[in-house]
């Protein structure tokens, strides 16, 4: 899919589902959590839409998305490191 695309899986208002698949999490779908684009639901079944009115680049706020969990994965990494030098020092 080509990311300039008008899609529902590229709009900011696009929240992507998940499930645990054995050991890795596998997509299964997702959500738009525009209010307006709620009302088109049938049967409570989403369908993705191309060029719909509310369409916004996703781009920006998954950059920053990305940019969060990048920050976090390193306090994670130095969180561990100590608790790592404090076991070592225990034996």
């Amino acid at each position: 899919m080509e990311t300039n695309e008008k899609t529902c899986e590229n709009c900011k208002h696009y929240v992507s589902h998940y499930v645990i698949c054995n050991v890795r999490l596998a997509k299964v779908g997702g959500h738009c959590c525009k209010s307006a684009i709620r009302r088109c639901y049938v049967n409570r079944i989403f369908t993705p839409r191309k060029d719909c009115k509310y369409w916004e680049e996703a781009a920006p706020l998954k950059e920053e998305r990305v940019e969060r969990a990048l920050n976090e994965i390193s306090k994670i990494k130095r969180t561990l490191s100590d608790i790592a030098l404090i076991l070592k020092n225990e034996k």
